[in-house]
């Protein structure tokens, strides 16, 4: 080979080997730093990545093989094209170990609903609604527009969802909706003689007894005028555009928007003309029926692929179609799924269902045999991503109360009332009044933990994890919200633990009756015994549970991924994570009497009574620290600092100043933060 050409050859191939290498390098490094993150994370992660590794590749490899099959047996190979061999292994099997690093989507996402007597469930870009065996609704997510305020009552038989309303039957055959009136989705027709609903983006449609079609919500496309007329229908399902219904005879009826000329065909194209169908599933740009012998048909769009792929069983009792990928309930319990599975919606959960919901947003919902609702898929209403709030309490009382995943300041004045410190309109925080005769308060992701002067305990706001299922008794002493999970601390020193197991929260829970303080974080507990030890449990990917030794702790508190112990002579003592910097300034002194860890900062007060706060510069619990000396305690929230003063007023710092209540005729004796 020519020396010029080869030289050339070798060191294109070395370049991008080692360009490669970098970019695995720092793909392996980034998949490392994110353990125990959402499954999204990954996917964004990985997108980015990917492609950029496999370009350089590719052009080594090509420029590689040119160089290598160009050799006579008399060339010796350049050094520089053995090092672009070995360069090139090393990078493939970085990018193997972080693709291999990312977890699957629906185990890294699968989720389940607290209760186990559910009978329907839907879902929507950040809610769902969910009908009981005893007739009553309930709904989790967004509350925006309304979605949570279900109706009372106990005599609902049918469900659905759209984007930012609901609709539910009732056994007379009447319909309710509430949520979002956008284009009129609460205008329900007049009438008790409907037996079947069903929504779509914007737009409703309804089945009566005798046989004809109701809709309404947005015109757009015709969804509302272009209702077939005619007596002779069974069944209707609304999809994203458009609607399907379903005649006596087993024949379809579409009408709505017909995606045709586009880049893809239409819902409406290649409808099937046959009869023998039992039941609809209408999805954004295509649609699903089922034959009466069980076996599937599918028609419409094919940008995702869910139509090439269709199951040729007949065993099929129930489908549901979402933007990119299907789900089908067999006979046995079981589920199938098929077509695109970009967030792991499309996997298919073990175990026996009666019930399978799908939605346009990229998540999915199924009911079990014995009544729980589980979900699974990187962007459902569970994750973080979105904001998830709660409230279906009793204990609420007053005004309604809706946690929010920003901040939830619960403050406990001196008359033993507990109120939340809610937003108003000029960014001012005012009381929302929530219960009386409390003892001591705890703040959540988004729920509320309290002690009752009698010893019982008392929760509100989010219970999709069971967040709110107190443990009965009134030995209570002392309790600890985490993230979705709760600790209790009893008269005799044992600890009980309820809530999320999604990182092994409840699992290897401390037994014993020694214990003196407790402190719950985002996925992991701390326990304090009275000899001044300190054991942890749960997740433990940062080495927030490898506690320090020793007998001489007298306090304990959870970051994110960080974890505080204070000692008997005042000093301080940190461990978990530091990746974000959450030791920057740690403070050596020993004359600290409080600490709070919150987010990645964190915080000590000094027994002169001023505040100390360390970690990330960043991070604004660490701005507009006050300096006075006479605070009394102390709490950390993700964005900001809370401190009580002696005179009982309170005041926040971090960005914009929260609340200051100095001046105040009202005085609290606790403060909590999330």
């Amino acid at each position: 080979m020519d020396d010029k050409k080869a030289n050339k050859l070798a060191g294109v191939c070395l370049t991008f080997s080692i360009i490669e290498l970098i970019i695995a390098l720092l793909y392996a490094l980034i998949i490392a730093l994110c353990k125990g993150h959402q499954s999204f994370v990954y996917f964004i992660v990985s997108s980015i990545f990917l492609p950029a590794i496999i370009i350089p590749f590719v052009i080594s490899f090509v420029c590689g093989v040119g160089y290598f099959s160009n050799l006579s047996q008399d060339d010796k190979p350049l050094k520089k094209g053995k090092y672009s061999i070995g360069l090139c292994v090393i990078g493939v099997i970085l990018t193997i170990y972080g693709m291999v690093g990312s977890p699957h989507p629906p185990l890294m996402n699968k989720y389940e609903f607290a209760g186990n007597d559910y009978v329907a469930v839907c879902g929507e870009l950040n809610n769902v609604l969910a009908l009981r065996g005893d007739g009553s609704l309930i709904a989790w997510g967004n509350h925006d527009d309304g979605q949570l305020e279900v109706p009372a009552g106990n005599d609902f038989i049918a469900i659905s969802i759209g984007t930012g309303h609901c609709i539910a039957l009732k056994n007379d055959g009447s319909i309710v909706a509430w949520g979002s009136n956008q284009y009129g989705l609460l205008e329900v027709p007049e009438g008790n003689d409907y037996v079947a609903i069903s929504s779509g983006y914007y737009h409703c449609v309804a089945l009566r007894a005798d046989g004809s079609i109701a809709a309404w919500g947005s015109n757009k496309y015709g969804n509302v005028d272009d209702v077939p007329k005619g007596d002779e229908f069974v069944s209707v399902s609304a999809g994203m555009l458009h609607s399907l219904a379903l005649r006596t005879d087993g024949s379809i009826e579409s009408w709505g928007y017909d995606w045709s000329g586009k880049k893809w065909s239409g819902p409406l194209i290649g409808m099937p003309k046959e009869n023998g169908f039992a039941s609809l599933f209408a999805g954004d740009s295509y649609n699903l029926a089922l034959r009466s012998d069980g076996s599937i048909a599918a028609w419409g769009g094919k940008l995702y692929g869910p139509l090439d792929c269709v199951p040729s069983g007949k065993d099929f009792i129930s489908l549901a179609a979402c933007d990119s990928y299907c789900l089908g309930l067999k006979k046995d319990g079981t589920i199938a799924s098929w077509g695109k599975n970009e967030w792991g919606e499309g996997y298919s959960p073990r175990g026996r269902y009666k019930a399978v919901s799908s939605n346009f947003y990229g998540y999915s919902l199924a009911i079990t045999e014995d009544g729980r609702i589980i979900g699974w898929g990187a962007r459902g209403p569970w994750d973080s991503y979105y904001d998830f709030t709660v409230d279906n309490s009793d204990m609420t009382k007053g005004k309604k109360t809706y946690l929010k995943n920003s901040i939830n300041v619960i403050a406990l004045r001196d008359d033993g009332v507990i109120v939340n410190l809610v937003e108003t309109k000029d960014g001012q925080f005012e009381e929302d009044y929530i219960e009386s005769e409390i003892i001591a308060v705890s703040a959540g992701q988004n729920h509320v933990l309290a002690i009752r002067s009698n010893g019982s305990l008392a929760a509100w706001g989010d219970n999709s994890l069971g967040q709110l299922e107190v443990p009965a008794g009134n030995n209570y002493t002392a309790i600890s919200a985490g993230r979705y999970h709760n600790l209790a601390l009893k008269g005799d020193g044992s600890i009980v633990c309820w809530g999320s197991n999604r990182s092994g929260q409840l699992n290897n829970q401390p037994v014993g009756n020694d214990y003196v303080k407790i402190a719950a974080g985002s996925d992991n507990s701390l326990a304090l015994r009275a000899d001044g030890s300190i054991v942890g449990w749960g997740r433990n990917f940062d080495g927030q549970m490898d506690v320090p030794a020793g007998n001489d702790f007298i306090s304990i508190s959870l970051g994110f991924c960080h974890c505080l112990g204070l000692k008997q002579d005042g000093s301080i003592v940190m461990w978990g994570s530091n990746r974000m910097g959450q030791s920057l300034g740690f403070p050596t002194e020993n004359d600290f009497i409080a600490i709070s860890a919150g987010g990645y900062c964190s915080m000590g007060l000094r027994s002169d009574g001023s505040i100390v706060a360390w970690g990330p510069h960043d991070e604004s619990q660490n701005n507009g620290i006050p300096t006075e000396k006479n605070f009394v305690a102390i709490s950390g929230s993700s964005r900001w600092g809370f401190a009580l003063r002696e005179d009982g007023s309170i005041v926040s710092w971090g960005g914009e100043q929260l609340i200051d209540s100095i001046g105040s005729e009202i005085r609290y004796k606790e403060i909590s933060a999330n």
